[in-house]
């Protein structure tokens, strides 16, 4: 229930306006659907968050829930460990690494992220426990809705470069011009990437079976 309200407040959090332009579309999901956010947003300088998009990652049934997740730079992500064993949840992202250490049931730990850009984030313990956070870089994001529609309000004038996130796609990118009122239009199709991609423990080392 938890992870549900933590879904719930991502998609009901604004982007912070700053004017009247905006940038509007639609994502497809090429051959399968998502089972967590699919975003857009705007890469590179813009407004900060009003208050830090944080975000709780359970740790259950050996598996991370949700199993993707968004949030912004300088926020908290709580990483509780609702299994009745050991869990090390760490990240060997360049410029993102981190790691939790073991902590067992009941407990939580948290990480800050500091960098934008999505993190790959694994256990050292449950080598199929594997799950991505996207780290947005300003407030001008939009989740996407059920229909495939997306609007991003307040934008400033000129030219962005606008990416297309979801954790079971490979990210799209592409360069808008925005006008001084009004909207621009985007689409995006993003093209799914596997599901399963090999990773190494937290030494870099393969993990022991």
């Amino acid at each position: 229930m938890r992870s549900i309200l933590a879904l719930l407040l991502l998609s009901t959090t604004p982007a912070l306006a700053e004017g009247p332009a905006a940038i509007e579309g639609r994502v497809e999901l090429k051959r399968r659907p998502t089972d967590g956010p699919v975003v857009v947003y705007v890469d590179g300088e813009g407004p900060d968050f009003s208050t830090p998009l944080n975000g709780r990652v359970e740790q259950r049934n050996l598996a991370f829930a949700p199993g993707s997740a968004v949030v912004s730079v300088d926020s908290v992500v709580d990483f509780p460990n609702e299994d009745n064993v050991l869990h090390n949840v760490f990240s060997l992202t360049p410029g993102s690494e981190f790691d939790l250490q073991e902590y067992g049931a009941g407990r939580t730990r948290s990480w800050e992220p500091a960098q934008a850009g999505e993190v790959e984030i694994y256990c050292n313990r449950h080598e199929d426990m594997a799950m991505k956070i996207l780290v947005l870089p300003n407030a001008w994001y939009a989740q996407v809705e059920a229909d495939g529609s997306f609007k991003i309000e307040g934008v400033s004038p000129g030219s962005h470069t606008l990416v297309a996130w979801s954790a079971s796609h490979w990210e799209q990118r592409i360069d808008v011009s925005v006008p001084e009122e009004g909207a621009v239009q985007a689409s995006f199709a993003l093209k799914r990437r596997p599901a399963d991609i090999p990773h190494t423990n937290k030494f870099g080392l393969p993990y022991y079976r």
